[in-house]
C-alpha cells in the first residue's frame, strides 16, 4: 500500500509524467503477433528484454552470438554473415556498412539499429571494475496496479473458511532495480506481489514482498563469455533438452519460429517459476569450442498428496489464501547442466545434457491420457544439435534422449535461398509421447516437447520493394491421448499474410489463418472423435500524420464449428490514437474496441500499449466494449511517470469472472501507476 501511495503522489506531483519507449511498429507487431498464436504463455520476459536493449545498446563490433540471438531479429545465417565480414574486414566505422553484408535488407537494418550500434573498437577489453561501476546507468522502478470494482476475495463475509478471502489487499506492486555498465556488467534485484497477496514480515515464510530475485552477469572477461549468478535462464540447441528461455513458435513470421541457442543470461523477471537460481559460466576453450555449465536450486512450488510425494508443480505463483501460501515452496529441485558447442567453417555442432533431481516425488493422478507424464525424482537428458551451412541452404536439427524413460525426441529442418528475396524453411518433428523434459521448450503445436510429430513448410517473399508475402502449413499429429481427446488426433495449421508499407508513416496488412483440430463429443453414451475448425481474418492499418501523430486500426473476424458441427463467430474491430504534444515531454494514448465473441472458442486477443515493461494482449470475450488511456512524460531530471486506465464494460452479463475473482456488476476498471527514476 506505501508504494501505491508513492507512485500517487509522485504522479501528482509529475503531472503525468513518463514517455515510454519509442519502438517501432515492428517491434511491437513480431510481440503481437507471436502473442497471438501463443496467447496463453507470458510474453514479459522478451519484452523486457527488448526495452533493456533498445536503452543499452550492443556494439556490433564486439557482440557475441548470444547477445545478437537475444534481440530475436537476426536469424543464424545474418549473425554468421555479421561476423565473417567482421573477421575478414576487421571492426565497422559506420552502421552504412550493414547494408553490404548479405542478408541484411533495409528492414532488418532499420530494426537492429533499435537495439545496436557501431562503436569505436578501441574500447578498452579490460574489465576495468571501478570504471564500470563509475559510468554505469541506474535505474529504479516501480509499478502498482489495482481493479477499482471490488472482487468477491476481498469482501467481508460469515465464512468460516479462511480459503474464502484473500489475505492481502487489491494492489499488485513490483519494484525493480537495475544496473548496466556497456553491458559488460549488470545487476539487479526485482520485488513482486500480485493482487491479494499480503506484505508482512513474519517468521512463516513471509518477508515483505511475496517474491525476489537478483541477478549478477558478468560479459567478455578473459576467456568468459559470460558469468550469471542469481537467477538466470539457459537455452541450447533447439529447445529438446533446455530452454526457459522465450521461444518464437508459429507466428506470420514464418521463418524465425525455432528457438534461440542463447545460452545463459540473467533473468530479472517477476515469473515465479520458469527460471534457474544458482550460478554458470560460458568461457572459450580455444578458437572455435565454447563450453557452458551451470547448476541450480531453488524451491517449486507444489500440491501435497503426501508428506513426500506431490501431485504437481504449482506455476502460477499466486499466494493470495492460506491453502495457496501452503504450497508455496515445498518442493526443493536440483538441476545441473552443460553444453558443448563447436563451431569449425560451415559447420557448427553442440552437445547438451542436463540431470535433474527433486527432493521428493513428483505423482501426478493418475489419468488414461496422462499414464507416461513424469513421475519420480530424477531426470536425464542428452542431445545433440548441428547446423551446416552450404551456398544458400542450411540444414539444421536436434536429436534428445531421456535416460530415465528410455524415450527419444527429433527436429531437423532446412532453410533454403534461392534468390535473396525468396525464402523457404522446412522443419520436422517427431516428440515421442513417452519423452518428458521439464525444461524443454522447442517448436510445435505444443511448447513442451512430447507426443507429437508433425510438418512444417513456411514461405518469405519480397516481390516488390515495399511487399512482404509470408505464408505456413503445419500438419501435425499427436499420436497418444491427451486432455479432451480420448484417442491419437490430427490436425492442421495454414496461415497467409500479405503486408504492404509503401512509405515510412504507412503500414498494413491482412492476414487469414485456418486451424482444425479434434476434440471428443458425446453423442448418446458413446464418445467419439470429431473435427473442430477455426477460421480468422484480420486486417491492419497504421499510419502517423507528421511526426507526433499516429493511428491504428484494426478489425478482426473469425468463426469457429465445434464437434456438434454449430458454427459461432466473434468480430472485433479497435481504433488506437497516439499524439505527442509538441514541445512538452507528454503524451497521450486512447485505445478503444468493440468486441462480439459468441463463445470462449472465439475469442480475440488485441494488443494494447500500457505502461512501461507492461505488454498487454487482454482476451476479449462476450460481448462489450474495451476504452484505454495512458498519459505519459519525461522529465529531465531523469524521473519519469505514467498512467494508465482500462475500462470495460460487458453487454451480456451481470457478473465478471468466478470463484474470489468475481465482480458482482457488468464492468471492470484496472488501474496501473508506474514510477521511473534513471540516473548515472
Amino acid at each position: 500500500m506505501k508504494h501505491a501511495i508513492l507512485s500517487f503522489v509522485l504522479l501528482l506531483f509529475c503531472t503525468f509524467a513518463l514517455a515510454q519507449n519509442n519502438l517501432t511498429p515492428m517491434v511491437e507487431n513480431l510481440v503481437e503477433q507471436i502473442a497471438e498464436s501463443r496467447e496463453e504463455e507470458d510474453f514479459s520476459f522478451l519484452y523486457e528484454n527488448l526495452l533493456e536493449l533498445a536503452e543499452n545498446k550492443l556494439n556490433l563490433n564486439t557482440a557475441t552470438r548470444e547477445q545478437l540471438q537475444e534481440l530475436y531479429i537476426l536469424n543464424d545465417e545474418q549473425i554468421e554473415n555479421l561476423h565473417y565480414y567482421l573477421y575478414r574486414y576487421g571492426p565497422m566505422l559506420s552502421v552504412y556498412e550493414l547494408g553490404v553484408i548479405d542478408g541484411f535488407d533495409e528492414q532488418t537494418i532499420a530494426n537492429l539499429l533499435l537495439f545496436a550500434e557501431v562503436r569505436s573498437n578501441a574500447e578498452s577489453n579490460a574489465f576495468a571494475l571501478k570504471e564500470l561501476l563509475k559510468n554505469g546507468k541506474h535505474e529504479l522502478y516501480s509499478k502498482t496496479t489495482r481493479t477499482i470494482e471490488l472482487k468477491a476475495g476481498y469482501k467481508d463475509n460469515d465464512d468460516t473458511n479462511p480459503n474464502k478471502r484473500y489475505l492481502g489487499r487489491p494492489f499488485g506492486e513490483t519494484v525493480r532495480y537495475s544496473f548496466n555498465a556497456e553491458n559488460r556488467l549488470l545487476f539487479g534485484l526485482t520485488m513482486d506481489k500480485d493482487a491479494g497477496e499480503k506484505f508482512t514480515f513474519d517468521s512463516d515464510r513471509r518477508h515483505g514482498f511475496d517474491f525476489y530475485a537478483s541477478y549478477l552477469q558478468i560479459n567478455n572477461l578473459w576467456k568468459f563469455n559470460r558469468i550469471v549468478a542469481g537467477h538466470f535462464r539457459a537455452a541450447f540447441g533447439y529447445g529438446l533438452v533446455l530452454n526457459n528461455n522465450f521461444s518464437m513458435g508459429k507466428s506470420s513470421y514464418v521463418l524465425n519460429v525455432l528457438p534461440k541457442s542463447s545460452g545463459i543470461g540473467k533473468s530479472s523477471s517477476s515469473n515465479e517459476y520458469n527460471y534457474f537460481n544458482g550460478a554458470g559460466c560460458s568461457f572459450k576453450a580455444g578458437q572455435n569450442m565454447l563450453i557452458s555449465v551451470f547448476y541450480s536450486y531453488k524451491k517449486n512450488d507444489a500440491t501435497p498428496i503426501s508428506s513426500s510425494s506431490f501431485s504437481a508443480i504449482k506455476t502460477d505463483g499466486l499466494h493470495r489464501t492460506p491453502l495457496e501460501l501452503g504450497k508455496k515452496q515445498l518442493l526443493g529441485q536440483h538441476t545441473a547442466g552443460a553444453n558443448i558447442t563447436l563451431r569449425k567453417g560451415i559447420f557448427k555442432g553442440g552437445i547438451t545434457s542436463t540431470a535433474m533431481l527433486l527432493k521428493d516425488s513428483l505423482n501426478p493422478k493418475p489419468n488414461v491420457y496422462n499414464q507416461h507424464y513424469f513421475r519420480g525424482k530424477n531426470q536425464f537428458h542428452t542431445s545433440v544439435d548441428y547446423t551446416i551451412g552450404i551456398h544458400r541452404w542450411k540444414f539444421f536439427g536436434e536429436t534428445a534422449v531421456a535416460f530415465h524413460q528410455l524415450s527419444a525426441a527429433t527436429l531437423n529442418g532446412m532453410l533454403f535461398a534461392p534468390v535473396s528475396r525468396v525464402r523457404f524453411i522446412a522443419i520436422q518433428r517427431y516428440y515421442s509421447h513417452k519423452y518428458q523434459a521439464m525444461f524443454g521448450n522447442s517448436f510445435g503445436e505444443n511448447s513442451s516437447p512430447t507426443n507429437e510429430s508433425g510438418f512444417y513448410v513456411g514461405a518469405e517473399l519480397l516481390p516488390l520493394g515495399h511487399v512482404r508475402l509470408s505464408a505456413y502449413f503445419d500438419a501435425f499429429r499427436f499420436p497418444w491421448l491427451k486432455s479432451g481427446a480420448s484417442m491419437p488426433t490430427d490436425g492442421k495449421d495454414a496461415l497467409v499474410q500479405a503486408e504492404y508499407s509503401p512509405k515510412r508513416n504507412l503500414l498494413m496488412y491482412l492476414r487469414y489463418k485456418y486451424k482444425e483440430n479434434e476434440k471428443n463429443a458425446a453423442i448418446g453414451k458413446q464418445t467419439y472423435l470429431l473435427p473442430y475448425d477455426k477460421h480468422s481474418c484480420k486486417y491492419v492499418l497504421k499510419y502517423n500524420i507528421g511526426e507526433n501523430t499516429s493511428f491504428q486500426n484494426t478489425i478482426e473476424w473469425n468463426k469457429t464449428k465445434n464437434t456438434e458441427n454449430r458454427s459461432s463467430t466473434g468480430f472485433a474491430i479497435e481504433q488506437n490514437i497516439s499524439v505527442k504534444i509538441p514541445n512538452t515531454p507528454f503524451t497521450a494514448d486512447v485505445h478503444y474496441v468493440f468486441f462480439d465473441a459468441e463463445n470462449y472458442d472465439n475469442r480475440i486477443y488485441l494488443y494494447e500499449k500500457d505502461v512501461l515493461y507492461v505488454f498487454a494482449v487482454p482476451m476479449l470475450y462476450g460481448r462489450g466494449s474495451r476504452v484505454c488511456l495512458n498519459l505519459a512524460a519525461k522529465l529531465k531530471c531523469g524521473l519519469s511517470c505514467a498512467a494508465k486506465i482500462a475500462y470495460t464494460n460487458y453487454l451480456n452479463r451481470q457478473t465478471i469472472g468466478s470463484g474470489l475473482e468475481e465482480i458482482d456488476g457488468s464492468h471492470k476498471t484496472d488501474v496501473t501507476l508506474m514510477l521511473r527514476w534513471r540516473f548515472y
